[in-house]
């Protein structure tokens, strides 16, 4: 497992998760996804690389 980026939604609430100035992403596997609302708790999400 490696750390690979952390960040904020934007003003739509979206997240960029992808996009960084190395070729890490290339050995990415999936990526898991932490998730946090005061009003509904926290959550972690799986999710597969974009594709290029």
């Amino acid at each position: 497992m490696k750390f690979y980026k952390d960040g904020y939604t934007d003003l739509r609430g979206r997240f960029d998760y992808a996009s960084l100035n190395t070729n890490d992403l290339d050995a990415a596997a999936k990526f898991s996804i932490l998730i946090l609302s005061e009003e509904h708790g926290a959550v972690v999400r799986d999710a597969l690389p974009p594709k290029q």
